[in-house]
């Protein structure tokens, strides 16, 4: 499955699935919608999340089971959920709750979203899912799960020459070094996806010391990705992955490329937790981990992109605010509700919800938020497509059709375009 199918996720299929569900239940509730004063109310959800129908389904069914009179719609979309959900606040149609993917959407959609910050629930939240939920200080949708990316490695291969993860730039050197004198090629690279490439530059500006501020004055023409310090790291950590790559980058696409690693041709590849799938289907036996590309020779500052796959928000303009709340707190704290996110098989955000086995990556993701290791995906805070018109400034690199300076002004064109 490619990354467009794991993280743009409104543009995953071109169906769109709708589920109507009707639960209901005579035994005794955990009293939380009692205590909030709801009762005899039907709550519509909208999402994308459409790998989850069958879990909503389950979701929805048990909620209604434990609290008699309330009665959960989930309708999960396939395609285009923020144009339906933009045309549904113009028909002045909002559902109750509704999912949000983080970042530009929080000011895209500001004046819908009632306020979570002091909700009690939200003390059981990792810490490391909320940059994207938040503006300005609040906390407007509770992060479902995350994901993350960073540099996939072959633990076996690693094993096999003695290495160890590498905590600084220097060790990463040293790593490469020792594979391409034992006939092992260090990265694969599958440089024909611009977007793989416009992901990676991410860490230049998320590791900067206020990424957001940064980026709002790159957009307002008052500074440039030449500024950072950080980039001109991430712009040398680019050229290690082409000096220990394996021949013609370019003619490798994600499929292409993850197959390659699967197979053991490579040490190492840049991508995310959307790779597992496809490396298990190539090569079930390759032992795939990740860790935190180190981009100096600072360990403290050698953190893991991750961010929410999926959150979801409570219209405030609904009539039954409380009880979406309610249905938020059994999410966060109840049995019921732990077991929707684990039958989602993601890395749970909540206190209590254990790390699912079944994908060795996903252990690594949760180590790095657990420890609040981690960066933020500031692309969700880019202009319409930037990992696409970015990842294509590096294609130039690439080629050498442009230099370090090129690089800079392309970067710094697109953004300030917008």
């Amino acid at each position: 499955m490619t990354r467009t199918a794991r993280w743009s996720m409104l543009l995953a299929l071109g169906v769109v699935l709708s589920v109507g569900l009707f639960a209901a239940g005579s035994q005794e509730g955990s009293g939380t919608s009692e205590g909030r004063g709801e009762a005899e109310i039907s709550l519509d959800l909208l999402s994308f999340q459409n790998e989850y129908v069958v879990q909503f389904q389950d979701m929805a069914a048990q909620y209604g089971e434990e609290h008699p009179g309330v009665t959960l719609h989930p309708e999960v979309l396939g395609a285009d959920y923020l144009d339906i959900l933009r045309t549904r606040t113009a028909s002045n149609n909002m559902p109750d709750i509704f999912a949000i993917s983080g970042g530009a959407w929080l000011t895209r959609m500001e004046e819908y979203y009632v306020d979570l910050t002091d909700e009690p629930f939200m003390e059981n939240v990792l810490p490391a899912s909320l940059p994207s939920v938040t503006l300005d200080g609040r906390i407007l949708s509770l992060p479902h799960s995350l994901t993350g990316y960073g540099i996939v490695y072959n633990k076996a291969i690693f094993r096999e020459n003695g290495l160890e993860v590498p905590e600084t730039f220097g060790d990463l050197e040293e790593i490469c070094e020792v594979l391409e004198t034992r006939g092992v090629t260090p990265f694969i690279n599958m440089f024909k996806e611009n977007w793989n490439i416009g992901q990676f530059i991410n860490y230049g500006i998320a590791s900067s010391p206020n990424p957001v501020g940064f980026l709002g004055d790159l957009i307002d023409r008052d500074a440039s990705i030449g500024d950072l310090p950080t980039f001109t790291e991430n712009l040398r950590f680019f050229d290690l992955m082409l000096k220990y790559g394996q021949d013609r980058p370019l003619n490798a696409d994600w499929n292409t490329g993850v197959a390659m690693f699967a197979r053991g041709e490579g040490a190492m590849i840049h991508g995310g937790l959307w790779l597992y799938d496809t490396i298990a289907s190539v090569n079930p036996d390759n032992e795939p981990g990740m860790f935190a590309p180190p981009f100096n020779d600072n360990p403290s500052r050698s953190k893991l992109a991750v961010d929410i796959s999926a959150a979801y928000s409570v219209f405030n303009g609904s009539d039954h605010v409380d009880a979406c709340l309610d249905v938020f707190e059994w999410w966060v704290n109840s049995p019921g509700g732990q077991q929707f996110i684990q039958e989602c098989v993601v890395i749970p955000v909540y206190d209590g919800v254990p790390v699912p086995q079944v994908n060795p990556i996903v252990a690594d993701i949760s180590r790095y938020a657990q420890a609040n290791m981690t960066y933020q995906w500031t692309q969700l805070l880019w202009p319409e497509g930037g990992d696409f018109e970015t990842g294509t400034v590096y294609q130039s690199y690439v080629t050498g059709q442009f230099d370090k300076s090129q690089v800079i002004e392309g970067l710094d064109a697109f953004f300030k375009s917008k």
